[in-house]
């Protein structure tokens, strides 16, 4: 027959195993708390990432739209200075009473 003190023992023997088994399984319940942690961080970073490319993209949007402006400008620009120049030319030919020639055109 088995003894008391055996009993005893080989009882103290399995607190020990499910005490270093508990121990076993909160330490994997930490290290799987920082993986999750860790993935809602990748997430975020994820997240982050996609309104940074929004916001570039915006800002390309902003800057095209500025140059087409630019464009716009320089091009009605071009056409009042020619304009003016017609105007002149045409002045000139009134006043002087012959066409006016560009001294930078080639004749």
């Amino acid at each position: 027959m088995i003894r008391k003190k055996d009993l005893c023992e080989r009882n103290i023997e399995l607190l020990e195993e499910n005490t270093n088994l508990l121990k076993a399984l909160k330490k994997g319940s930490e290290i799987a708390q920082l993986i999750k942690d860790l993935a809602v961080t990748d997430k975020r970073g994820l997240e982050l990432a996609e309104e940074e490319l929004s916001i570039f993209g915006e800002a390309g949007d902003l800057f095209q739209s500025t140059k087409d402006l630019t464009d716009s400008i320089k091009d009605m620009a071009d056409i009042l200075i020619d304009s003016y120049k017609s105007c002149w030319e045409h002045k000139y030919e009134l006043e002087v009473g012959y066409p006016y020639v560009d001294p930078e055109e080639d004749l």
